[in-house]
Formats: structure tokens, C-alpha cells, sequence
């Protein structure tokens, strides 16, 4: 066997919602994996993924307002060490996409901690209820082949399954409206954890910007016209 040059490393500290880096200890632990050779490897696939999905930079008020709902959340200070190389590749896209970078790794802590009901119910609006049979049945299963019959040498994609579902249900969407899984905000009742983890939000959605006011307008006048539909079309028996 080729000895491979060591890569150099960086340390870099990011703060994860508390149960987040519980859950992902306890996995690795019971999986008997190191955490941060494995974010290498995660990293090495997820960095270009997340360039490639979030095409459009957040504005400031956006990356404000997301950097402000996950000072929310209770998170606990988790130092990591990944090749520099990966490291300063990770630091410029977050920089030049303006996203919020303990968002992206909050965000990909809890999907790595996450099960099938959590993944259900994050991601509900926009997988299919039978998503998983479909997946199986029409998705490429050459990473099932590979971690195979090389256990020991794995293909590092653990989020393949919610993107060919999401895929199944947008496909047919035009690019610049497709949700992705680094720009679908979360379906979930705590706004901390829904726009604190997000890599990328429009600016309707952040409130006190000029295209959210125009958003909650357009809301309020279809509501109107909906109520108004409603008396006109009831009758007498």
C-alpha cells in the first residue's frame, strides 16, 4: 500500500445545538467512528453540493436575521479539525454566498442526527409520503453496490436519499424555483431551528424588508378575495 502525504490540518470551533451534538456523539460512538475523519469525508462531498445549491447569496439583512434566530437555540462550543484546504474552501463559499457558516453545520448535525419521523417531519412539504419506496425503486443503488464490497472504503453520502426524494417531487420545477436541500426551510412550529438552520432565505421571508411587507400584503388580499368568493358563491336551501 502508497503511503499517502498527510494533509495538513486546521482546527476550527463551531457552536451545535446541544441535542444536535449529542445525538451525532451517540451515533458515532455506537457506529464505532472517529467525528472528525468522518466530517472530512462528508465535507469533501456536502462543501461543493452546498456552492452548487445555494446559486443565489443571501443579502445582509437575510444573513442577519438568520445569524440572529440561531443565537436562539442552546448550543454547545464543538472544536473540529478537517484538512485546511477543505476548511478555507468551506470559509470562502460561506463568504461569498453570505451564508451564516454554524447554520450550514447546525443544519447538517441535525440531519446527521436525525431519523426517519424527524427527517418526515423536516422535510414534510416536500417529500412524497411513499418517498422512500419510490427512491428504492427508480434511484441509482451503486452506493449501496460500493459500501458493499468496500466496506472499508465507503462513499461518504449520507443525505443521497432525501435528495433523490426531493428530486421526485420538484423535478419538474424550473432550476431557479427548486427547493434544494440546502435552501428548503424546515418544517418546523420553532422559528430558532426553521431559519436559524437555513442556508439560504429570500428576502420576503425575513420580516421588516421591503419585499416581505409586499409578500404579507399579496397574503392579505388573496385572503380577502377568498372570503369574498366564499359569501358569493353560499346560497339559501
Amino acid at each position: 500500500m502508497e503511503n499517502e502525504t498527510a494533509k495538513p490540518m486546521s482546527k476550527t470551533s463551531i457552536r451545535v445545538w446541544n441535542k444536535s451534538a449529542q445525538w451525532v456523539d451517540k451515533r458515532m460512538k455506537s457506529a464505532c467512528m472517529q467525528r472528525d475523519a468522518y466530517l472530512t469525508r462528508f465535507l469533501e462531498h456536502e462543501v461543493p453540493l452546498l456552492d452548487e445549491e445555494v446559486a443565489i447569496p443571501n443579502s445582509k439583512k437575510s444573513y442577519d436575521y438568520i445569524s440572529n434566530q440561531l443565537d436562539k437555540l442552546p448550543r454547545k462550543l464543538v472544536s473540529i479539525s478537517i484538512p485546511t484546504a477543505l476548511l478555507e474552501k468551506l470559509n470562502t463559499i460561506c463568504t461569498n454566498k453570505k451564508i451564516v457558516r454554524d447554520a450550514f453545520f447546525n443544519r447538517v448535525f441535525l440531519l446527521l442526527a436525525s431519523g426517519p419521523t424527524e427527517i418526515d417531519t423536516l422535510f414534510g412539504s416536500v417529500l412524497l409520503d411513499n418517498w422512500r419506496d419510490q427512491v428504492w425503486e427508480s434511484a441509482d443503488r451503486s452506493l449501496f453496490y460500493h459500501n458493499g464490497f468496500f466496506p472499508l472504503d465507503p462513499i461518504v453520502d449520507p443525505f443521497w436519499s432525501i435528495r433523490a426524494g426531493i428530486d421526485q417531487n420538484v423535478g419538474l420545477l424550473p432550476e431557479e424555483t427548486k427547493p434544494t436541500l440546502y435552501t428548503y426551510q424546515f418544517d418546523h412550529h420553532n422559528d430558532s431551528l426553521r431559519i436559524g438552520m437555513s442556508c439560504f432565505l429570500p428576502d420576503d421571508l425575513v420580516p421588516g424588508t421591503a419585499e416581505n411587507n409586499i409578500s404579507v400584503e399579496r397574503s392579505k388580499s388573496l385572503l380577502a378575495e377568498l372570503d369574498d368568493l366564499s359569501e358569493g358563491t353560499a346560497y339559501e336551501h
